[in-house]
């Protein structure tokens, strides 16, 4: 076939024209290093390239999560090691705290620091990453999870879930805990309390140890003994002077004398125009130790009543020779039967008919209570709904308990529980009391039974067992566990973090190198391809412009 000089012309330039663009593309990739300066070079890695570079980048953003991962774990494990140590010191207080010979100065000093540890806490819950999100909010990071009221009482406002971040295309791992769990519910075995709780309720029970007992008992050996005289009696007309059926506190009495007989002692009292009224009287009998006289307005008129303290010693009676003062005569040993105006009643100094007189602060509403009571006859734990108004139900209780004890609601805001057998020796006992939704001690107790003397005054307070300080060491023990196991679970949580990141790092490592194959040039090799290209392109140019610039009279020689 005959291939004319256009024709041949043609085809040279268009090959020339390949080579230079193969060489512009060798200069190009040689430049870049990038094997693929453009699609049409390789369709199909192209396209692998671009799918394995889109799953780079997406490794790249789970790498950044997991690091956030282990960094905001890392933050929680660092303030679970504080908080830890925080609990475990308190624990230790407690222990110290929770013996007879420290002294209420000492527990008092040791509640500072109980509080001092809660405003710790509070801090620590209210913990930031380095961004200035919250650890323990849930998935609510921007605001203070735990806030306090005006008196103190800390309150979760972060929600229930946990923040985590994706770490892979199917897993995703949390980055903290969530504070309410974390710090609102602590489980001691009986209840779920918050964290805060437990330390008011213990730095409560350091704050009213001295002031409240959990148990009481009315000893036999307490026996004492109280009369009374009914001054409104017939027998007291001739007494007063002038007679009078309705003495009053400032009536003025006979003169003479009578004497007192105590502990093995006689004290003689002379009533003369210096004291002869109800009210001297009074006086004179209170100067003998361990004796209390005082003057009770009744329904029936007015009663003097004399009070000895405890102590088996302290049966005492009254005699006098003076016709007028015979009627103080009691007997000896005192008798009720000696005269229809006395009364003697041998009791525990601190209790009424031989057991307690007691007033309950209850409840206006209906509020159970329970407690443990022991008498004569055995021990029983009662139950009743009472409230601030209403006794009736614990009266019912105590009398149907089976314990020997009888019960009297005196109508004045008072019970008396009396042994149904007076010659009875044994204890009375009141303990382990039990009151609805008295979960915790408290700062100042509202509801508590007072235990009342002979005289009326308060002689001893029981409160809920919650509220003793000896109970405050389940909930601390517990706490302390709680925050042990949470660190831990803190603990597995970055260890899951870290394999997942090394799950990551061999991907990464894998898509780079796939990346690289595909995309990276191959420098040695474009080299030489580049010199023999440009070889062959200038020798081609060479006999071209030799075949080019001969003519047809040249080929005819």
């Amino acid at each position: 076939m005959t291939i004319s000089s256009k024709l041949f012309a043609t085809q040279m330039l268009d090959q020339f024209k390949f080579i230079e663009n193969r060489l512009q593309n060798l200069n190009t990739q040689i430049a870049t290093g990038t094997r693929l300066t453009q699609s049409s070079d390789a369709p199909l890695d192209a396209v692998t390239l671009t799918a394995r570079t889109e799953l780079e980048a997406r490794l790249e953003q789970f790498q950044s999560n997991a690091g956030k991962v282990t960094s905001r774990l890392g933050l929680a494990d660092t303030t679970l090691e504080t908080v830890g140590n925080l609990v475990t010191r308190m624990n230790e207080k407690f222990i110290a705290s929770n013996t007879a010979t420290v002294t209420d100065a000492e527990r008092q000093a040791i509640r500072l620091e109980v509080l001092s540890f809660k405003e710790s806490l509070f801090g620590l819950a209210n913990s930031t990453d380095n961004n200035g999100d919250a650890l323990y909010g849930g998935f609510s990071t921007e605001a203070s999870p735990f806030v306090a009221n005006e008196n103190g009482e800390v309150r979760y406002r972060g929600d229930g879930g946990e923040h985590s971040l994706q770490v892979s295309e199917s897993v995703k791992l949390p980055t903290s805990l969530n504070g309410s769990s974390l710090f609102m519910e602590v489980q001691d075995g009986v209840s779920t309390k918050s964290s805060f709780d437990i330390l008011d309720s213990f730095a409560n029970a350091l704050l009213t140890d001295s002031q409240f007992d959990q148990s009481y008992s009315a000893n036999s050996a307490d026996t004492a003994q109280s009369i009374s005289y009914d001054l409104s009696h017939s027998n007291f007309n001739n007494f007063f002077n002038p007679t009078t059926a309705n003495p009053s506190v400032s009536s003025t009495t006979q003169t003479g004398t009578f004497t007192v007989s105590l502990g093995g002692s006689t004290t003689p009292i002379a009533i003369d125009s210096s004291n002869n009224t109800l009210q001297g009287i009074v006086n004179e009998i209170s100067k003998i130790s361990n004796l209390t006289a005082s003057l009770v307005e009744g329904d029936t008129g007015l009663t003097l009543k004399i009070n000895s303290t405890a102590g088996e010693a302290n049966a005492f009676s009254i005699s006098s020779t003076d016709t007028d003062f015979t009627i103080f005569n009691t007997g000896s040993p005192a008798s009720s039967s000696t005269s229809p105006q006395l009364a003697i009643i041998s009791e525990a100094a601190d209790a009424v008919s031989g057991a307690m007189k007691l007033r309950v602060n209850a409840s206006r509403e209906p509020q159970n209570w329970s407690m443990m009571i022991t008498g004569p006859e055995g021990s029983a734990t009662i139950n009743a709904n009472i409230n601030s108004n209403s006794m009736s139900a614990l009266v019912s209780a105590i009398n149907v308990s089976g314990t020997g004890l009888v019960a009297t609601d005196n109508g004045d805001g008072t019970l008396s529980i009396a042994k149904s057998d007076p010659s009875s020796t044994a204890d009375v006992i009141l303990e382990e009391i039990s009151i609805e939704d008295y979960n915790l001690a408290q700062q100042v107790p509202k509801y508590y039974i007072e235990i009342l003397d002979g005289s009326g005054d308060v002689a001893a307070k029981l409160s809920d067992q919650n509220q003793a300080l000896s109970r405050q060491g389940v909930a601390i023990g517990s706490l302390v566990e709680h925050f042990a196991l949470s660190r831990t679970i803190v603990g597995a949580r970055i260890n899951n973090a870290d394999a997942q990141n090394n799950v990551l790092t061999d991907r990464s490592v894998s898509i780079k190198t796939e990346i690289s194959n595909l995309r990276d040039a191959d420098i040695e090799t474009l080299i030489t391809e580049l010199q023999t290209i440009m070889v062959t392109r200038d020798a081609a140019r060479q006999t071209y412009s030799t075949i080019n610039s001969q003519s047809l009279f040249d080929f005819l020689k």
